[in-house]
């Protein structure tokens, strides 16, 4: 029986899980000397979202243009989007939680 205090917290997961996926991509690239595998295309593109993100909002203006800086800004940016989804999933599921722990009463 699951309570509300002991579920899983998907704030932590998600931006965890897009830490790996971040660390794959990067050995990836490194045992590739410098090319993405085909096998880890999805991830690229998985962790450039912010990255596309920040370009259809033409944040570029206020943002110094060096390659190392750019991606420092896109993997906190998807980082925070990361955890701004697994919150709002955690307040679903706590929602959810408490709903049916009430009815059970």
């Amino acid at each position: 029986m699951s309570t509300a205090k002991t579920f899983i917290k998907f704030r932590w997961i998600f931006p965890g899980v897009y830490l790996i996926g971040l660390f794959i991509l990067i050995v990836g690239m490194f045992m590739g000397a410098g090319h993405t595998p085909r096998r880890l295309d999805f991830l690229a593109n998985l962790i450039a979202a912010p990255c596309y993100l920040l370009d259809i909002l033409k944040l570029d203006r206020w943002i110094p243009d060096t390659l190392l800086f750019d991606i420092i800004i896109c993997v906190i940016v998807g980082l925070a989007a990361c955890w701004i989804v697994g919150f709002i999933l955690d307040i679903a599921v706590l929602k959810i939680l408490r709903s049916s722990t009430s009815n059970e009463s």
